[in-house]
């Protein structure tokens, strides 16, 4: 999907209240390199998806990346090679998330 698609995707009223801030990038970044060398306590997935006619965005899960390797926090599989098309940060300090991220991705 290319920035233009993405910023037509969440033109709308439904995401772009919850991804109107996320900075898109130009070309899509392998989650690998996008973060390397970064701790992470967060990272957040949301991928998108097609159904009955409607593409959309969702949330995916949740994993940490800690000195380069990625540990899911919910029991799922991620691949970190998966394309990075924008991002936000974030902090949850009643969570004890000192440094996380939003990332929206293309081929979860």
């Amino acid at each position: 999907m290319t920035k233009e698609e993405l910023k037509e995707l969440i033109s709308n009223e439904e995401d772009k209240e919850r991804y109107g801030n996320f900075t898109l990038l130009d070309e899509p970044v392998p989650f690998d390199e996008f973060a390397k060398d970064k701790n992470i306590d967060c990272v957040q997935p949301h991928t998108i998806v097609s159904f009955k006619d409607k593409t959309f965005i969702t949330w995916a899960g949740s994993f940490e990346w800690k000195n380069n390797e990625l540990n899911s926090l919910d029991g799922d599989c991620y691949n970190k090679s998966m394309k990075v098309l924008g991002y936000e940060w974030f902090e949850n300090k009643e969570e004890n998330v000192e440094c996380g991220i939003d990332i929206i991705v293309d081929d979860f």
